[in-house]
């Protein structure tokens, strides 16, 4: 992902290219295409890491390399985003669980079983917080 000064200066340039141009009018739209085609083609192409140039089709214009990565970063960032979910949902919800199940059972056997029952769930808990998944 690429720095967010650099992301932020290419939207602020877009923006200024935008607002002149709607200040000089109509007239200069093919000069504003051009001037956003040339930041396009100069900034991204060049900036693609080689993992992600291997995946990029071959034969695309400079508009839609540049549209490819785009997709290509948001399809990466989210993809982080669900590992970290997952590994979250992996290593945290295990412990809580078990913990929330293991008042109410140590309630019950330490007042069934005494000290064997609280000694056997608070086993119980510890197999299963020490299992790898």
């Amino acid at each position: 992902m690429p720095p967010a000064s650099r992301g932020r200066g290419t939207r602020d340039d877009i923006l200024a290219i935008l607002k002149a141009n709607r200040e000089l009018g109509p007239e200069f739209d093919e000069h504003t295409a051009d001037q956003l085609l040339d930041m396009m083609e100069s900034s991204r192409p060049s900036e693609a890491s080689p993992r992600t140039l291997e995946k990029m089709p071959k034969g695309l214009a400079p508009w839609e390399v540049f549209v490819w990565e785009r997709n290509q970063r948001r399809l990466d960032r989210e993809q982080r985003r669900l590992d970290r979910h997952q590994r979250r949902l992996d290593h945290g919800l295990s412990p809580v669980l078990v913990m929330v199940l293991s008042i109410p059972l140590l309630a019950v056997a330490g007042k069934v079983a005494g000290t064997f029952g609280v000694i056997a769930v608070l086993g119980f808990a510890f197999v299963i917080l020490t299992q790898r998944h």
